[in-house]
């Protein structure tokens, strides 16, 4: 099965490093919902990709803004 094979190419290939202060704000917020850290930006991630296109980018570029600040 293709399909398979080439899901699970991509299943982890985003790595998106994260500053101190990111990786703590993401363990903060993932304790608060008692869910693992993993799980939270996984989820964060596929909701924002899964977004129509234009908002899809417009989100894109305030995090990519945001990240410049930090």
């Amino acid at each position: 099965m293709k399909w398979v094979r080439d899901a699970a190419l991509y299943r982890n290939a985003a790595v998106a490093p994260l500053s101190i202060a990111q990786a703590r704000r993401l363990a903060e917020i993932a304790r608060r919902l008692n869910v693992p850290a993993e799980s939270l930006a996984e989820a964060a991630v596929r909701e924002l990709v899964a977004q129509p296109k234009e908002d899809f980018d417009r989100v894109a570029s305030r995090i990519l803004e945001k990240n410049r600040e930090l």
